[in-house]
């Protein structure tokens, strides 16, 4: 698969968000020739663990160090969930591991598992924009979480490679060209330590949603 690069820049309110879009655009447009073909959505789910419920049983010692509740919290496992409009599948990411799973999982979750996995963020884009832009794919779309928007979200498709070390530059070159205000890009994740064989690994659809499940993670408690 191409390699994808994500960038987010954060905005206060819908005017600004509205802005950021159109002033990409309008630079877009400037500098090169772009051909809308598609619209383009998303919806990012955060699940987090339900905590469990206080030790009563009188067997408990009193001398035990009771759980604070900030360090149970932090202990909690989350599950994050993402659809992506051009995908057939859904991704999930648990831990470190990321798999695709039928669009039926959320329901699943609801109905079956509701009293295991409580729900903690819904972020949404449902207006996003797809544009062909010589051996570029350019998605952007603004990113919202009930009626608040969060901020623009852009990916950068680069067709001809799929090598993450050989595209990532080169989008990168792409994205400074149109002068992205205060935004946060998105490669690899944090704790991305790779081996000589992880630089040759060719670029999955998994590790798109990987940098999805990156950026999208604005809130984990």
């Amino acid at each position: 698969m191409p390699v994808t690069g994500l960038f987010f820049i954060p905005e206060l309110n819908h005017s600004s968000a509205t802005n950021t879009v159109q002033n990409f655009l309008d630079r877009l447009n400037k500098l090169h020739n772009p051909t809308l073909y598609s619209k383009w959505a998303f919806e990012h789910r955060l699940y987090r663990e339900a905590p469990l419920p206080p030790p009563t049983s009188p067997s408990v010692s009193h001398h035990a160090t009771p759980l604070l509740p900030q360090q149970h919290q932090s202990a909690l496992k989350t599950v994050q969930v993402l659809e992506l409009s051009n995908h057939a599948k859904a991704f999930t990411l648990a831990g470190s591991t990321i798999i695709t799973i039928d669009r039926d999982f959320d329901t699943l979750v609801k109905n079956k598992m509701g009293a295991l996995w409580h729900i903690r963020q819904t972020l949404k884009a449902q207006q996003g924009d797809c544009y062909e832009v010589d051996d570029f794919k350019v998605k952007i779309a603004q990113v919202f979480q009930g009626q608040d928007v969060k901020g623009v979200i852009i990916e950068v498709e680069y067709t001809p490679c799929q090598y993450l070390a050989q595209g990532e530059p080169i989008i990168r070159d792409f994205i400074e060209q149109l002068r992205l205000p205060n935004a946060r890009e998105f490669f690899r994740p944090k704790d991305y330590n790779p081996t000589p064989a992880d630089e040759d690994k060719v670029f999955t659809i998994l590790d798109t949603g990987r940098q999805y499940m990156e950026l999208l993670r604005m809130r984990q408690s």
